[in-house]
């Protein structure tokens, strides 16, 4: 522990002894310091924690305007240490993928307006695939519940025809000035 930061030790202590957590002051880069102290530690309860409140942040840090613009360094580097710092496990993708959705509604909301978005997709490996896939994802839900909706509709005398969504097409999002991907 000597080489840990130490209210990143004080808040894992607290949590040992109460089994509450603490929130950190400012961004979510320090709960992400304190899930990997627990992963470290092998406490996976603070991890389910740390999780719960860093999904919690970040929802917190996008539902307005006002709130981004105030914590938007913070929301930078908490997207930095978790796509660039933590290790490509099944649980630390499965935050990436919370946060992510998270984000993903504040784009579909708000696209365009915030560039600092396209900065994040164009300098954080990982984040604009992850991002893009959740939307096409979202997007996907959303027409098969529409379509759902509409059931099936008679034609003629006794012949029913399904109402079908039209196929979509790949939407071309460049990430860099090369890029020629496609996503469904």
């Amino acid at each position: 522990m000597h080489d840990d930061e130490p209210g990143t030790v004080g808040r894992m202590l607290k949590w040992l002894y109460t089994l509450e957590l603490s929130r950190s002051e400012g961004s979510w880069t320090s709960d992400l310091q304190l899930w990997l102290m627990a992963d470290k530690y092998g406490l996976t309860g603070l991890m389910d924690d740390c999780r719960r409140l860093i999904v919690e942040k970040a929802r917190s840090c996008v539902k307005d305007e006002q709130a981004f613009e105030q914590a938007v360094d913070g929301f930078v580097e908490g997207i930095e240490v978790l796509f660039i710092d933590l290790p490509d496990r099944d649980d630390v993708q499965a935050i990436r993928e919370d946060v992510v959705e998270i984000v993903a509604r504040m784009i579909a909301k708000k696209m365009g307006q915030l560039p600092v978005l396209e900065d994040l997709m164009r300098e954080i490996p990982g984040f604009g695939k992850l991002l893009i896939q959740t939307l096409s994802r979202q997007g996907k839900q959303r027409r098969r519940a529409s379509s759902s909706s509409l059931g099936s509709i008679s034609v003629g005398s006794g012949s029913s025809a399904s109402l079908h969504s039209p196929q979509p097409e790949k939407l071309h999002i460049p990430m860099n000035e090369d890029s020629e991907e496609e996503f469904d």
